[in-house]
């Protein structure tokens, strides 16, 4: 697990076995993170958010669209990745990986249009709750980890 910038086996140093859905095969493991990882990782996040906050808008835009520069670049060791792991056809990943590229470039998009402005309107928005860490406990493409 990446825990404020650093690779970490996890409290309770668990592993579980990631299979190929197809063949059975094992392809490696990875952490089994427990609540107390889970703990971590937000207090993590918290500490990074004031930094992140003070970055000019067009700076952490420049984050954005690197990162789904990086993952075009890698999209064909993601698609043979994503494909063994999950079981999901190639058709589905290819679209699912370019999906996850082009949402991190519609907010990038869409953070040069904040200006701090709002609309009337009947809506309300969720009350802002800070960092939080959900857990999957099921196959998930590279596409749904990003909001």
């Amino acid at each position: 697990m990446l825990i404020g910038g650093e690779m970490v086996a996890g409290e309770a140093d668990k592993w579980i076995e990631s299979v190929n859905p197809a063949n059975e095969e094992r392809i490696g493991e990875f952490v089994a993170g427990d609540a107390s990882d889970v703990n971590k990782a937000v207090a993590a996040a918290e500490k990074a958010q004031p930094a992140w906050a003070a970055l000019d808008i067009k700076e952490r835009g420049k984050y954005l669209k690197a990162m789904a520069r990086r993952i075009r670049e890698r999209g064909e060791e993601l698609l043979h990745t994503e494909v063994i792991d999950t079981g999901n056809t190639i058709t589905k990943m290819k679209a699912d990986i370019e999906g996850a590229a082009e949402q991190l470039e519609w907010y990038t998009g869409l953070a040069i249009e904040m200006k701090g402005e709002t609309c009337p309107g009947k809506l309300q928005a969720p009350a802002h709750h800070g960092a939080r860490g959900p857990m999957a406990w099921w196959r998930a493409s590279c596409r749904s980890i990003i909001p």
